[in-house]
């Protein structure tokens, strides 16, 4: 099945707004000292939908982050 260009620059956006919201969610967390071997849990207004709390967790054991910002239908990810 065939992608229309609608559809992938629909898909285009997602991904930028997803990796804003990810690069500043490792921002925050690389400056509240939280990586690998330290890990916790932190929010920030969110950078995509200005108005919701983006909400993260770092794992102590590999540094993976999940993410979900409060505003239905905004932004989510796991590492």
């Amino acid at each position: 099945m065939e992608v229309g260009d609608q559809e992938k620059s629909e898909r285009s956006l997602r991904i930028k707004l997803l990796l804003k919201a990810l690069r500043a969610a490792k921002e925050d967390a690389l400056s509240k000292g939280l990586r690998k071997g330290n890990g916790g849990a932190s929010q920030l207004l969110c950078p995509v939908c200005e108005g919701g709390t983006l909400y993260y967790t770092v794992a102590s054991l590999n540094g993976h982050m999940h993410g979900r910002c409060s505003t239905a239908g905004c932004v989510s990810w796991m590492e």
